[in-house]
């Protein structure tokens, strides 16, 4: 299992939240250029989660395979392979419930989004870098700050 999905894991499990944003709260209404030539792409199951964790800032398991057509689709396919996690989908739609995971948008690296994980209205946990390509979107990285692993140099535009 990746790193960042045993850290959301860890978290649901633990029960140990507090603001992953607040009741109301928008997505950033600051958009990157548009992307040419991209186009959605159809939903593909996600594959089992590796037993090694990659490096921080490293390609994940959904890395490579096609894409899907908005960063929200990637997003559940990716979180889709951890067993016990439920995607709401976006912080801002999500409900309280400690048991389940939203994601909230939190900047952008050139074209490609970063997305925050964690339990709604509370801490974020992890971070995914969404690329959209040719084939749509893709969870490109992950990222879940632990006090010794230095952050990748896509999380310098993450406010």
């Amino acid at each position: 299992m990746t790193r960042v999905l045993r850290i959301v894991a860890a978290v649901l499990v633990s029960g140990a939240l507090a603001a992953c944003g607040a009741d109301g709260a928008p997505e950033p209404a600051t958009a990157p250029p548009p992307a040419s030539g991209a186009s959605p792409g159809a939903s593909s199951p996600a594959s089992a989660p590796s037993a090694t964790p990659p490096p921080a800032g490293s390609a994940s398991p959904a890395a490579g395979r096609g894409g899907y057509a908005n960063p929200d689709e990637a997003i559940a396919a990716h979180l889709s392979a951890v067993p016990g996690v439920r995607y709401l989908g976006l912080c801002k739609n999500a409900k309280r419930d400690p048991a389940a995971v939203c994601a909230l948008r939190m900047g952008f690296v050139e074209r490609d989004e970063v997305y925050g994980l964690g339990a709604p209205h509370s801490d974020v946990v992890g971070f995914l870098l969404l690329r959209d390509g040719p084939a749509g979107w893709r969870v490109a990285a992950e990222y879940a700050p632990d006090g010794g692993t230095p952050a990748p140099p896509w999380m310098a535009g993450v406010g």
